[in-house]
């Protein structure tokens, strides 16, 4: 399987991301974050189904091996936290957006995988049956273009350099084209079509919907182009600590990474302002690991 490793610059960068979050809470500052093993701009050829962190070697089970701190003054000592280099982290954003009071109102999460074929492109309806909500595209890998029938946030791939991240609204219709480590924010049901334009690599992302009604596929899910288009899977449910609008102005902040559970060390699910959503789920098929993804949501409520 293919190692999602990243070096220890790019550790420290996470480390200074997650610290912008404890340390800005009431700003809501939640900076986006590399995929691991694919660190440039441009799609890798890397499957999805290869993505499974490996390690060489165990790092020593101490309480100093853990221990994070942050520019708040505080230090958070757990096995889990993004910052430690066992634990892969993805990406990150704030859900930004002007809803819809019944988007806002949702709180239920699902997260799903998407592999769409190169060359193909699926198309998306309004719900048949009633679904509201807000949801975010984790781009993984490969090239992704998409339209919609509202307003979008793009959150663009972690520059280490830059603290503070970028949103950028999109216009309703405007093409949303993006690579790897890039993310999307969007109301449920406004999404009209996601398509591959890259004919030899496939395109994988993870979709997290916070959602109230019916959040299944056949739902919101229109037909395909090209034999065979996409293949698509729920990885698990879970529940935002808050309501959508509950958060404030800018949003819940979302955080995506990949964790190995170690046996010494029971998995909390709340450390610092984050708190587990789901997981670990859709982890590898070694019976012998606990792992797989984890998605995070902070607890604090953003006033500006």
């Amino acid at each position: 399987m293919t190692a999602l490793r990243r070096t220890g610059g790019r550790w420290l960068s996470l480390a200074a991301t997650i610290a912008l979050l404890l340390a800005t809470a009431a700003a809501g500052y939640l900076a986006g974050v590399g995929v691991p093993g694919n660190d440039g701009r441009a799609p890798s050829m890397t499957g999805f189904q290869d993505a499974t962190p490996t390690t060489d070697s165990t790092p020593a089970v101490t309480g100093s091996s853990f221990e994070c701190a942050f520019g708040d003054g505080e230090s958070y000592s757990s096995p889990y936290l993004p910052c430690v280099e066992l634990q892969e982290a993805l990406a990150s954003t704030e859900v930004r957006g002007t809803f819809s009071a019944k988007a806002r109102a949702a709180s239920s999460v699902q997260m799903q995988t998407w592999t769409v074929y190169g060359g193909a492109s699926v198309s998306f309806r309004a719900p048949t049956s009633p679904v509201a909500g807000v949801a975010v595209d984790f781009v993984l890998d490969g090239a992704y273009v998409a339209t919609f029938d509202a307003v979008v946030t793009v959150t663009p791939a972690y520059v280490p350099q830059v603290m503070i991240p970028v949103y950028t609204p999109l216009a309703a219709g405007e093409p949303v084209e993006l690579t790897g480590d890039d993310i999307v924010s969007y109301e449920v049901g406004t999404k009209r079509t996601v398509s591959n334009p890259l004919a030899g690599t496939p395109l994988t992302l993870k979709t997290v919907l916070i959602y109230d009604g019916d959040p299944s596929l056949g739902n919101l899910v229109e037909g395909s182009e090209g034999p065979p288009a996409f293949a698509a899977t729920v990885d698990g449910d879970g529940k935002l600590p808050l309501t959508v609008g509950e958060y404030g102005p800018l949003g819940p902040a979302l955080l995506l990474n990949y964790v190995r559970v170690l046996d010494d060390y029971p998995f909390s699910s709340e450390v610092g302002g984050l708190r587990v959503v789901m997981g670990p789920v859709a982890g590898s098929a070694d019976p012998t690991e606990v792992d797989g993804w984890v998605l995070w949501a902070s607890t604090f409520v953003a006033t500006a």
